[in-house]
Protein backbone atom coordinates (compact mmCIF):
# COMPACT_ATOMS: atom_id res chain seq x y z
CA UNK A 1 0.00 0.00 0.00
CA UNK A 2 1.24 3.65 -0.87
CA UNK A 3 1.00 6.48 1.52
CA UNK A 4 0.46 9.76 0.16
CA UNK A 5 0.53 13.08 2.00
CA UNK A 6 -1.49 15.87 -0.13
CA UNK A 7 -0.32 19.29 -0.02
CA UNK A 8 -3.20 21.93 -1.15
CA UNK A 9 -5.58 19.36 -0.69
CA UNK A 10 -8.22 22.34 -0.20
CA UNK A 11 -7.68 23.88 -3.78
CA UNK A 12 -9.48 22.60 -7.03
CA UNK A 13 -6.32 20.43 -7.87
CA UNK A 14 -6.17 19.00 -3.95
CA UNK A 15 -9.95 18.39 -4.47
CA UNK A 16 -10.00 16.33 -8.08
CA UNK A 17 -7.12 14.60 -6.80
CA UNK A 18 -8.54 13.09 -4.42
CA UNK A 19 -11.84 12.14 -6.54
CA UNK A 20 -9.32 10.31 -8.81
CA UNK A 21 -7.68 8.70 -6.35
CA UNK A 22 -10.38 7.18 -4.92
CA UNK A 23 -11.96 6.41 -8.32
CA UNK A 24 -9.26 5.02 -9.62
CA UNK A 25 -6.39 3.66 -7.79
CA UNK A 26 -7.13 1.03 -4.77
CA UNK A 27 -3.29 0.55 -3.64
CA UNK A 28 -3.07 4.26 -2.53
CA UNK A 29 -3.79 5.53 0.91
CA UNK A 30 -4.54 8.86 2.18
CA UNK A 31 -2.79 9.63 4.99
CA UNK A 32 -1.80 13.37 5.04
CA UNK A 33 -3.67 16.41 4.07
CA UNK A 34 -2.93 20.30 4.30
CA UNK A 35 -3.98 23.15 2.88
CA UNK A 36 -1.76 26.80 3.96
CA UNK A 37 -3.39 27.10 7.08
CA UNK A 38 -3.77 23.60 9.08
CA UNK A 39 -2.67 20.08 8.34
CA UNK A 40 -3.84 16.29 9.43
CA UNK A 41 -2.66 12.97 9.59
CA UNK A 42 -4.02 9.50 9.88
CA UNK A 43 -2.29 6.57 9.60
CA UNK A 44 -4.70 4.39 8.64
CA UNK A 45 -5.68 6.33 5.92
CA UNK A 46 -8.69 8.61 5.29
CA UNK A 47 -11.57 8.08 3.71
CA UNK A 48 -12.80 9.82 0.49
CA UNK A 49 -15.67 11.83 2.53
CA UNK A 50 -13.07 12.80 5.53
CA UNK A 51 -10.82 13.91 2.28
CA UNK A 52 -13.50 15.93 0.85
CA UNK A 53 -14.84 17.42 4.28
CA UNK A 54 -11.47 19.13 5.20
CA UNK A 55 -11.87 21.29 2.16
CA UNK A 56 -15.29 22.29 3.71
CA UNK A 57 -13.25 23.56 7.18
CA UNK A 58 -15.52 20.91 8.64
CA UNK A 59 -14.57 19.01 12.11
CA UNK A 60 -11.16 17.40 10.17
CA UNK A 61 -10.12 20.53 9.31
CA UNK A 62 -10.62 22.84 12.61
CA UNK A 63 -9.21 19.79 14.49
CA UNK A 64 -5.65 19.91 12.60
CA UNK A 65 -2.69 21.29 13.49
CA UNK A 66 -1.83 24.74 12.72
CA UNK A 67 0.28 24.70 9.19
CA UNK A 68 4.09 23.84 10.22
CA UNK A 69 6.14 21.46 7.37
CA UNK A 70 8.80 20.67 10.07
CA UNK A 71 6.27 18.88 12.34
CA UNK A 72 4.36 17.66 9.08
CA UNK A 73 7.73 15.59 8.71
CA UNK A 74 8.54 14.54 12.07
CA UNK A 75 4.20 13.59 12.81
CA UNK A 76 4.80 11.35 9.83
CA UNK A 77 8.29 9.71 11.28
CA UNK A 78 6.19 9.20 14.54
CA UNK A 79 3.36 7.34 12.90
CA UNK A 80 5.57 4.90 11.33
CA UNK A 81 4.15 5.81 7.99
CA UNK A 82 6.59 3.32 5.42
CA UNK A 83 6.24 4.20 1.63
CA UNK A 84 5.26 7.95 1.88
CA UNK A 85 4.89 10.28 -0.95
CA UNK A 86 4.18 14.17 -0.88
CA UNK A 87 2.07 15.13 -3.33
CA UNK A 88 2.44 18.93 -3.89
CA UNK A 89 -0.29 20.90 -5.53
CA UNK A 90 0.07 24.10 -4.09
CA UNK A 91 0.80 27.20 -5.88
CA UNK A 92 3.44 28.08 -3.10
CA UNK A 93 6.87 29.97 -3.87
CA UNK A 94 7.39 29.25 -0.19
CA UNK A 95 7.49 25.32 0.20
CA UNK A 96 11.66 25.19 -1.55
CA UNK A 97 12.64 24.42 1.90
CA UNK A 98 9.90 21.67 2.46
CA UNK A 99 11.16 19.77 -0.64
CA UNK A 100 14.43 20.25 -0.04
CA UNK A 101 13.99 18.59 4.10
CA UNK A 102 12.30 15.58 2.15
CA UNK A 103 14.67 14.81 -0.16
CA UNK A 104 17.97 15.45 2.49
CA UNK A 105 16.57 14.71 5.39
CA UNK A 106 14.12 12.07 4.77
CA UNK A 107 13.44 8.78 2.65
CA UNK A 108 10.34 9.93 1.35
CA UNK A 109 9.41 10.86 -2.32
CA UNK A 110 7.68 13.97 -3.48
CA UNK A 111 5.49 14.84 -6.50
CA UNK A 112 5.28 18.44 -7.58
CA UNK A 113 2.47 20.10 -10.07
CA UNK A 114 4.23 23.08 -8.01
CA UNK A 115 6.53 24.34 -10.63
CA UNK A 116 7.02 27.42 -8.71
CA UNK A 117 10.02 25.65 -6.57
CA UNK A 118 12.01 24.77 -9.61
CA UNK A 119 11.42 28.36 -10.84
CA UNK A 120 12.99 30.16 -8.20
CA UNK A 121 15.62 28.16 -6.59
CA UNK A 122 19.42 28.15 -7.66
CA UNK A 123 20.54 26.16 -10.81
CA UNK A 124 22.42 24.21 -8.14
CA UNK A 125 19.42 23.22 -6.32
CA UNK A 126 17.14 22.45 -8.81
CA UNK A 127 19.97 20.36 -9.91
CA UNK A 128 19.87 18.50 -6.41
CA UNK A 129 16.69 17.80 -5.72
CA UNK A 130 15.48 16.25 -9.56
CA UNK A 131 18.69 14.03 -9.70
CA UNK A 132 17.00 11.43 -9.00
CA UNK A 133 13.71 11.29 -10.67
CA UNK A 134 12.77 8.13 -8.15
CA UNK A 135 12.18 10.78 -5.02
CA UNK A 136 11.68 14.07 -6.58
CA UNK A 137 9.67 14.12 -9.97
CA UNK A 138 7.80 16.95 -11.38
Amino acid sequence: MKNIFILGATGNIGQELIKQIYEKQKEIRIVGLASSKKYTTLSKGFTQKECLDFSLKSDIFTNGKEMNFSEILSDCKNLGLKNLCFVDVTSSKKILDFHKEIIFNSDNKIVTANKNTLTICSYEDSAILTQNRVRYAF
